[in-house]
Formats: C-alpha cells, sequence, structure tokens
C-alpha cells in the first residue's frame, strides 16, 4: 500500500533518458546529444539552457515503433548536434518537456585532438588592435576555410568575459576563394564591431566553424543522402587590454572615434525680421562610433535669442570598416529684438585613435542682423497709420476683445470642472492609489527607490545602472541605454552631473561626482517628452 502511490507518481510522469553519441568527447569537437522518452511528454522540450555552454549546430526528431512478443512500444528522440565552447566539466541542465524535465548529465571534455596535419578545414579570428581605449571600436573578423564544397555551414556565437562589450554586426556572410601555400580554400567571413564599456581584460572566446562537407565521392554533399560528414575546426582566443580614458583628454565627453566632422546646414540671409526664425540644423559624424555614443552639443545662449531644440536623430551606418554614427540635432532661434548678433562657435572634443592624440572638431561663430520691432507692438500692427483715432479706436477694439476672451475662457474652465466632478462617483473618489507604473510596464516607485539607495551607497557603478533602470521606466525609452543618452534627454544641471558620473567611471583620474545630487534633480525631474512623442508636450510653434 505505501509502495503503491510511488508507482502512481512514476507513470505519471514520462521516463527520459539522456545520452552521448560518441561516449568520450572532446573539446571544439562535435558530438550528439540524444533525448529519448518512452511515454508521451507533457509539452516540447526547451533547449535554450544549452546556449550557455554550447553552440546548437543542429536538431532533429526521430520516432521509433518496437514490437516484441505482441507487445508495442514507441519511443521519440529528439538529437542535437553540439560544440562545446570550452573544455573540462560541463553540466546538461534538466530540459523541461513541458511539466517533465530530463534528468541532467555531466559531461566531461577532454584536451582536443592534434589536428596540426588538417589543413582541409580551418577556423580563423583576428582583431583590428589588441589593445584600445575603454569604448572604441575593435573590428572582428572570423572565417572559415575549407578545401572541400560546404553545407549548413554555421559559426558559433561571438562570446566574451571580462568586461562588458556592445558587439554590432558588419556583415553577415562574405563568400570569396583564396590561395595559402599552393592549396584553394574557399572562405566565408564574418565581421563585427566591438565596443568595451570597461577598463580591464577582454578575452574573446575561441570561434569555432561548423560545416558538412562531402565525406567521398565527387566532393559535393547531397542532401538525399548521407554521404556527408559534420566537420569542425577551433581557432584561438584573443586577449585585448582595454584602457582608461588617458590623462591628456580634459574633457567631460569621451569620444573615440577615427574621425568627427560636424556640418551645418541653416537659412542663412543678409537680415532676418524680429520673430521669424532662424533654423540650423547640425550633424555630428563619427567614424568608428554608433550614434548612441555622441555626446549631445553645448550651445551657448545668446541674449534676445530664445533657443527651442529638437530631439536629436541617431542614425549608424554599418560598413565593412567599421560603424559610422551619425547625430542630427535640428535647433530653432527666435530673436526677439532688432540688432547684431552673434551665434557662438560649436566645438567637438574626441579622441583620435590612429594617432594617439585628443582633437576637437568646430563650427565657426556666425554673425547676424535682425531688423524690425518685435511683432507684439500694436503700432507695428498697421502700416500707413493716417491718424491717431484710428489708433486709439483700433487699441479700444483690442481690448474689448482680450476682456471678452477673458470672460468665455473662465466660463469654459468651469464648466470643464463641473462635468469632471460630476463625473467622479463615490467609489472613483474613495478608490486608494494605484501602484504608479512606467510607460514600458515597470514599477517607477520601486525604480525610484533603488536609485535613492544606490545614490545613498556611493557606488558609481550603482548609481550607474540604477539611474538608468530608473530612466528607461520614467521615460518609456528602450534607447536611454548610457550616461550620455540619459544626460541628452535629461538636460540642464542634471544633464551636467551625469557627465560627471560618467567621467568618474570612465576616467583614470578620481572623478568629481555628487551622488545627493543626481538623487535632488532625479527626484524632481518630469520626464517632458519620450520618441513616441504626444504633440500635446511640444513648444507652442511646434504645435
Amino acid at each position: 500500500m505505501l509502495a503503491w502511490p510511488l508507482s502512481v507518481h512514476a507513470l505519471a510522469n514520462a521516463i527520459i533518458k539522456v545520452k552521448t553519441v560518441p561516449e568520450e568527447l572532446y573539446e571544439n569537437q562535435a558530438f550528439n546529444l540524444i533525448f529519448q522518452t518512452f511515454q508521451s511528454v507533457d509539452g516540447p522540450p526547451d533547449f535554450s539552457p544549452l546556449d550557455k555552454d554550447f553552440t546548437i549546430v543542429s536538431q532533429t526528431q526521430r520516432n521509433a515503433f518496437k514490437m516484441f512478443s505482441g507487445d508495442f512500444e514507441r519511443s521519440d528522440n529528439w538529437v542535437l548536434e553540439l560544440v562545446p565552447d570550452r573544455g573540462g566539466t560541463i553540466t546538461i541542465p534538466p530540459i523541461a518537456f513541458g511539466k517533465d524535465r530530463s534528468p541532467s548529465l555531466q559531461l566531461h571534455f577532454k584536451p582536443r585532438k592534434d589536428q596540426q596535419g588538417n589543413r582541409d578545414f580551418l577556423s580563423e579570428m583576428e582583431v583590428s588592435a589588441d589593445s584600445v581605449f575603454v569604448r572604441s571600436q575593435i573590428i572582428v573578423t572570423r572565417r572559415m576555410l575549407s578545401r572541400k564544397r560546404t553545407a549548413r555551414p554555421n559559426f558559433s556565437d561571438l562570446k566574451t568575459e571580462g568586461v562588458d562589450v556592445l558587439i554590432e554586426t558588419l556583415q553577415e556572410n562574405r563568400a570569396y576563394d583564396i590561395s595559402r601555400d599552393g592549396i584553394d580554400y574557399h572562405v566565408l567571413e564574418q565581421r563585427y564591431a566591438l565596443f568595451p564599456l570597461q577598463a580591464g581584460s577582454l578575452r574573446i572566446q575561441p570561434s569555432i566553424a561548423i560545416a558538412q562537407v562531402a565525406a567521398s565521392g565527387d566532393g559535393h554533399v547531397n542532401p538525399l543522402m548521407s554521404n556527408s560528414i559534420t566537420v569542425q575546426a577551433a581557432s584561438s582566443a584573443i586577449d585585448i587590454e582595454v584602457k582608461a580614458i588617458p590623462a591628456p583628454f580634459k574633457s567631460a565627453t569621451w569620444l573615440p572615434a577615427t574621425a568627427v566632422e560636424l556640418s551645418e546646414d541653416w537659412n542663412q540671409q543678409d537680415e532676418y525680421p524680429v520673430g521669424a526664425p532662424i533654423m540650423r540644423n547640425i550633424v555630428i559624424t563619427a567614424q568608428g562610433q554608433t550614434a548612441t555614443q555622441i555626446p549631445p552639443l553645448h550651445i551657448e545662449p545668446v541674449a534676445h535669442l530664445k533657443h527651442y531644440p529638437d530631439q536629436p536623430t541617431l542614425h549608424d551606418s554599418h560598413t565593412e570598416n567599421g560603424i559610422v554614427g551619425k547625430r542630427d540635432t535640428h535647433a530653432v532661434w527666435i530673436p526677439t529684438q532688432a540688432g547684431q548678433y552673434t551665434l557662438p562657435a560649436i566645438e567637438m572634443p574626441w579622441w583620435n585613435t590612429q594617432s594617439q592624440r585628443a582633437e576637437t572638431s568646430r563650427l565657426p561663430a556666425r554673425q547676424i542682423k535682425v531688423v524690425g520691432t518685435p511683432a507684439n507692438d500694436p503700432l507695428n500692427l498697421i502700416d500707413h497709420i493716417p491718424n491717431r483715432s484710428t489708433v486709439t479706436e483700433l487699441e479700444n477694439r483690442a481690448r474689448l476683445y482680450l476682456w471678452l476672451a477673458i470672460a468665455l475662457g473662465v466660463a469654459w474652465l468651469g464648466s470643464v470642472a463641473y462635468l469632471l466632478n460630476r463625473a467622479r462617483s463615490p467609489a472613483q473618489q474613495a478608490a486608494a492609489p494605484r501602484q504608479e507604473t512606467g510607460k514600458n510596464g515597470v514599477d517607477v516607485s520601486q525604480a525610484r527607490k533603488t536609485l535613492e539607495l544606490a545614490c545613498a551607497s556611493g557606488d558609481a557603478r550603482q548609481c550607474e545602472a540604477a539611474l538608468l533602470q530608473w530612466a528607461r521606466a520614467v521615460a518609456g525609452d528602450k534607447y536611454l541605454t548610457s550616461l550620455g543618452a540619459l544626460a541628452d534627454y535629461a538636460g540642464g544641471a542634471f544633464s551636467e552631473e551625469l557627465l560627471r558620473l560618467e567621467a568618474a567611471l570612465y576616467s583614470n583620474q578620481p572623478g568629481d561626482w555628487h551622488p545627493d545630487r543626481i538623487w535632488q534633480h532625479a527626484a524632481a525631474f518630469k520626464p517632458q517628452h519620450s520618441r513616441q512623442q504626444d504633440d500635446s508636450a511640444l513648444e507652442p510653434m511646434y504645435r
């Protein structure tokens, strides 16, 4: 009676067996991992936990039927072809088949066999530099070389360790033929742009190339026949030194690139009337850098010129030689008085990664002339005034219209307040306040509390992570992935404190940042706009 519930429980759960073929395994060499079930499982398998330590080359499902002494037995087999990303001992975690689970399995991968004599299939990886400054671009090139025709070629995922990195794909696959030491190879090449986000030691793990080649015959792979074998090869790992911001660079914003160019487009003319918009479009182009890493421009204010900046437009171009980022900033100036004005010069300091020195790109100052009188002067609204009585009549009429508009506005506001008050039911008035939820579904209150604790701790790294989480919750903007982008979004004194924190994080000099000021600005911050803007949040001129 005690054993009966255990037997029922065993029958209720499918039996799943796990094994490898072959049993003896080697690092960087493909093998088959087989999951075999003898009863119907609860659901389809989820093999995503294997991505952490393996490259999945292929996945197939096979059904087997067997009849013995009148008994019918069915088994389902899921066969995965895997390549380990490293050697040593790796544990296969339990795989979920709906509510059913497979047992874990511990595998040991021996050092790979000597392949020095095998020159038929090769894997190579190279980088553009083995020592860079933080946030500089590194071009990673991976190649698969084969003497035979291949089918289903594949590369392992590009994996790194040591520091956080941003990876951008420059090209998927490029095929060409080369000759080395009298041997002809067909080459499949991939390129990536990699940006280390922290100083330290960066390691790029070996690149594993996998493909099917013909086992015999004329060298062609026939998908309808079993005349192919899976081959793989691994490159060597690459170590890269990531250095902090160099001491000669004195600017508060850090921009490493191979070239930075500033250009402008504006409605230049000899004279501008008072109140007429002066439109100026400024584009920053950085070769070897993403648009999100380009810091915002600092434009000095000019007296009697109202400045209306717009949200910048960010764009990345992927080329064979790297990424070209563009930051397009559109702004409008409105002159309020006549006179001669100087639009100040605009400068962008940056670090030249080729010459290894600090440089500054610059747009020169612009002289403009504004003529006329302010548009709100009632005398300016009338051309060829015959006498003073006409002016007095117009002024009296304007006052009448003004008071009438005020009276109608007050009446309208009173009606709206009355209707809103009637629309509120007693249940709604007594309802408890709901949880404050951000535009992306994140609890804003929790994000703000996390930021307050991070600022209180004084830890710059915790403060950066909490700031970005809080900003994405408040603004609903998934592109706020760096302190530079958040500083551009926040603006004002808040932006200056954020840039001080960024300098403290990524400079080799101890930074002067103030967590208490950051928390004060964040607590009082009111989001003005997001990438999905509502027209009501815009300046009246844009509406």
